[in-house]
């Protein structure tokens, strides 16, 4: 299938050159059939989403659901601890804000207000703050055979956010207006690794997500037809069109 089969949804920010904000939908679906995706088997109130385990602090370590430095799918009331590395395709991105400082819980996507006025509390306060910002990304779980999203919402999750945008793919359209090489989605490998800190005559350690090129064979035994997937890609979209309060993704 030829990359000039698809088409974009959103270009790159106009303000943006380093173009990390691609939104790319597809009109069919631009790689092998080994590496195609389908929809989940029952539609629920969210989609299912990845969370990567960063430290023991994490409420799925201690009640000993998911391991630290893992993976974890968490898909309605169930997770599932999917090990320290998990191979994805990465369809598209969004810039996300959740404000928890009141009982109504806010989502708010960038460009808006609400998106700058939680990045401005989180740079201020950390975690205090009650806000919490980053990319959030659609993939198709390839182990799972389902779509999911991935929000990566802490300092080092969205310093690897830089490095998956290199598997966004770039639209024939998007690649001329900005000078680039247009490219289909293509298969990452999600990983971990450890990294440290001091805090006075400690070592604190705790994991990191990784992004590296997926180098196995990908097998998908029942692939979704070109439609299903763009109206995965388009439901992504959607949700970032009207500011929407009281979401708690």
């Amino acid at each position: 299938m030829e990359v000039d089969s698809l088409h974009p949804i959103f270009h790159f920010r106009k303000t943006d050159p380093t173009m990390s904000n691609a939104i790319t939908a597809f009109s069919s679906v631009p790689f092998s059939p080994a590496a195609l995706a389908k929809p989940k088997k029952k539609a629920g109130k969210f989609p299912a989403r990845l969370q990567f385990i960063a430290t023991g602090q994490s409420k799925v370590v201690t009640s000993g659901q998911v391991k630290v430095g893992h993976w974890a799918l968490v898909d309605g009331e169930t997770t599932t601890d999917l090990g320290e590395s998990i191979n994805v395709i990465v369809l598209g991105r969004l810039d996300k804000a959740v404000n928890m400082t009141s009982d109504d819980v806010e989502t708010h996507f960038a460009p808006s207000k609400g998106y700058d006025e939680c990045v401005e509390a989180v740079e201020a306060d950390g975690y205090n703050s009650g806000c919490m910002f980053g990319p959030v990304f659609l993939c198709f779980l390839c182990d799972t055979e389902q779509f999911v999203e991935l929000f990566l919402n802490n300092k080092s999750g969205r310093l690897e956010g830089d490095n998956i945008n290199g598997f966004l793919p770039i639209s024939e359209a998007v690649a001329k207006e900005f000078e680039c090489e247009a490219r289909p989605a293509r298969p990452a490998t999600l990983g971990s690794k450890t990294a440290s800190f001091k805090k006075g005559k400690k070592t604190i350690e705790y994991c990191v997500p990784t992004t590296d090129e997926c180098v196995v064979a990908l097998e998908v035994e029942n692939p979704p037809t070109p439609e299903q997937l763009k109206e995965a890609c388009d439901n992504f979209v959607k949700q970032a069109e009207v500011e929407e309060a009281g979401r708690d993704r």
